[in-house]
């Protein structure tokens, strides 16, 4: 949930607390836009209260957070069939997302900028892909993809994109949105320019 001090706090330093809470939030309902566009059936996976307005205001499913480390709260979300995305990739595109639901490969990955994933989709359990897995780093999209072909795993590739992390990727992201229809992303668009001058 986008609470300042609590998410995206690496873009502190560009957007203060409170602008990086409120970048993250558009960027949560610039993705949950592009999801309900695409057809797809939508599942919240929240850590926090779930009661909270911003939860109740949350289109489709709302559950709460698996504990754990990052890999094992992706495997939950997944289950044996589905696609998590993350809330920080807001050009993410109908079209990408359609792409990775029609795969029929074991594991679907959406490699981004920063060496991780923007998106992991699977069809069937591939859990032990992600046990032991050291995350948030520059070589996250390889050792996916070569954990999963040692364990036998096929994988699809789909479109690369890119999250919103750190305050250089205020400059990718400034970059990526002027060369794409105005449609793309409006909430965030209106965000930068409403907290940083964009």
């Amino acid at each position: 949930m986008p609470v300042a001090g609590k998410v995206k706090t690496r873009l502190s330093s560009a957007l203060g607390l409170q602008g990086a809470a409120l970048l993250h939030e558009a960027m949560t309902l610039d993705i949950e836009e592009t999801v309900l566009e695409s057809q797809l059936q939508l599942e919240w996976h929240i850590a926090g209260d779930l009661d909270s307005p911003w939860a109740r205001a949350r289109k489709g499913k709302v559950v709460e957070q698996a504990g754990g480390d990052l890999g094992n709260r992706i495997a939950v979300a997944l289950g044996n069939h589905g696609l998590a995305i993350g809330t920080d990739s807001p050009t993410t595109t109908r079209e990408a997302l359609l792409s990775a639901s029609v795969s029929e490969s074991d594991l679907i990955l959406g490699p981004s900028n920063d060496g991780g994933c923007w998106l992991i989709g699977c069809n069937r359990d591939v859990s032990a892909i992600f046990e032991n897995m050291v995350w948030s780093v520059e070589t996250v999209h390889e050792e996916l993809k070569r954990r999963a072909h040692d364990m036998g795993f096929s994988v699809t590739i789909i479109e690369s994109g890119f999250d919103i992390d750190d305050p250089s990727d205020l400059d990718l992201l400034k970059t990526h949105l002027a060369n794409l229809p105005k449609s793309v992303a409006p909430n965030t668009r209106e965000m930068l320019r409403t907290i940083h001058g964009q």
